[in-house]
């Protein structure tokens, strides 16, 4: 049987952004161009996610209907590990989605 391998533990910071990169990977049409771009701090850590222009829309969802419930499960998780967390939304260039 050998020598059990310990599990590398990872931070609270890293485990929200792998579940706030997979969320959003199943929303957008384009997964491999989401970016997320953590900034902690002490006690917080706020998000920001830049993906494709196109997608950006479809992030937000219908009167911010998905950028809400990302919103609400990100705090919860958060809650889970003592951090608080927020949400930005970006296209690629970094502009702040404006619908058409």
């Amino acid at each position: 049987m050998g020598n059990p391998v310990p599990i590398p533990k990872k931070s609270a910071i890293e485990e929200l952004e792998e579940m706030l990169l997979a969320i959003a990977r199943g929303i957008v049409d384009s997964p491999d161009d989401i970016v997320v771009f953590p900034a902690p701090g002490d006690g917080f850590v706020h998000f920001e996610i830049r993906c494709d222009n196109n997608d950006t829309g479809a992030l937000i969802g219908a009167r911010g209907k998905h950028a809400d419930a990302i919103r609400t499960l990100m705090m919860a998780a958060g809650a889970v590990r003592r951090t608080r967390v927020t949400l930005q939304i970006l296209g690629r260039d970094g502009n702040h989605y404006t619908p058409k």
